[in-house]
């Protein structure tokens, strides 16, 4: 990760634990805009010495992102704001620079990728939580499609063999391209359209 140094730089250790083949659907840029800023964030207002921990697992049909830092608890007053535009926290955790800008890019990033982000803080940490969609993957879907796409093709045949030849095979033509459209259909990521 490229916050190791910076990590190592501020004394706070940087832990994190990635599961592996976790793949969602977004623009790769943004997403990694979006967790510099959450560890930004947790480098910069974490206690001094305390570990910044960043964990990445599969939830249900998500991936969930947790960064958290040990350190002055946010206040709930505070914290129901901290994502809006220019809002700047409270001066006794040290929260008096920077324009107020990075956890509302953070979450304008979070609600353009249909993600949550919240935030939660007591004693123990303050913990910044993301919930991103899986990429899907699901081939029950892919082989539903295709299997209809046989059978309308199978059903055409069927209803040309009375037909002249050329008939038969424009038919039969129709019935595959409508099965490749069904298929390439459930290949496109999620919310991409159709291919008319």
């Amino acid at each position: 990760l490229s916050f190791e140094p910076v990590a190592f730089e501020t004394g706070k250790p940087l832990l994190y634990e990635i599961a592996p083949d976790l793949r969602v659907t977004g623009d790769a840029e943004k997403l990694r805009r979006l967790v510099s800023v959450l560890l930004d964030n947790a480098l910069k207002y974490g206690a001094d010495g305390g570990a910044v921990s960043l964990t990445l697992e599969k939830s249900d049909r998500q991936a969930k992102l947790t960064v958290s830092n040990p350190g002055t608890p946010i206040p709930p007053q505070t914290l129901s704001h901290i994502f809006e535009r220019f809002y700047r926290g409270d001066a006794s955790r040290g929260e008096s620079s920077g324009f107020g800008l990075g956890l509302s890019i953070a979450d304008a990033i979070a609600k353009e990728h249909k993600a949550t982000l919240r935030a939660e803080s007591d004693e123990r940490s303050t913990r910044f939580y993301v919930s991103l969609a899986l990429l899907r993957t699901d081939t029950k879907r892919v082989s539903k499609k295709a299997r209809a796409g046989a059978d309308k093709q199978s059903q055409a045949n069927a209803e040309t063999s009375d037909v002249p030849e050329t008939e038969t095979n424009d038919a039969s033509e129709k019935a595959q391209a409508d099965a490749k459209i069904a298929l390439s259909d459930s290949e496109k990521e999620p919310g991409e359209k159709p291919d008319s």
